[in-house]
């Protein structure tokens, strides 16, 4: 995802990356901060509703970007 946050305080909890591998989510944040989950079913429901939560949250934040990157490759 793009970092839409505008604050040092929500870059912590603003979710940019998920991989996984056969055990693990990997996370990567907008602060650069990388963290392990172990793989269940709970977890990635739990990973999920975060980043729906972030995308209403951030949603106008998001069209904004897009508007302006559009014009940038016009």
């Amino acid at each position: 995802m793009v970092d839409l946050t505008i604050n040092k305080e929500d870059k912590k909890d603003y979710i940019i990356d998920i991989d996984e591998d056969r055990d693990n989510y990997a996370v990567l944040y907008a602060d650069g901060k990388n963290e392990l989950f172990g793989k269940s079913e709970a977890i990635r429901e739990e990973l999920l509703e975060k980043l729906e939560r972030q995308f209403w949250n951030f949603s106008q934040e998001y069209k904004v970007y897009a508007k302006y990157e559009k014009k940038i490759i016009v």
